[in-house]
């Protein structure tokens, strides 16, 4: 069995090339393309530490511009805020399909032909 052992790289976009750094050995290298950077830094601890590449994990960190990051940042919390909506929409169509039924004496058929449900999808707003 291969004893692993953990590096971490920082990885950022230079001019050209991907600049890396690899913390456990305290060296920089390039890559052309990003998918080239796990390898490229593997490459540069097996010969640093003249270890089995087979023996390196890594962890990359990728070091983005700020408003790249406030960006993501932004779509992230418009994610959280749709899914809080879509389960919003859902409790209160329910509701809806609930008062229909129960306060206008509605069948599920015709609920479902009124808000253009499936009857099936009606009856698990329904029951569930």
């Amino acid at each position: 069995m291969v004893e692993v052992t953990m590096y971490q790289v920082r990885v950022e976009r230079g001019e050209k090339f991907w600049l890396v750094y690899v913390a456990g050995v305290d060296r920089w290298t390039q890559a052309k393309r990003f998918s080239e950077v796990e390898d490229t830094a593997r490459d540069l601890v097996a010969v640093m530490d003249d270890v089995d590449p087979e023996s390196i994990e890594l962890t990359v960190e990728v070091s983005l511009p700020d408003l790249a990051n406030q960006r993501l940042e932004h779509a992230r919390q418009l994610r959280e805020a749709a899914t809080r909506a879509n389960a919003e929409a859902a409790e209160e169509t329910r509701a809806a399909v609930h008062t229909l039924i129960e306060d206008s004496g509605l069948s599920q058929q015709e609920v479902a032909d009124v808000l253009t449900l499936s009857k099936q999808r009606v009856s698990q707003l329904v029951n569930g």
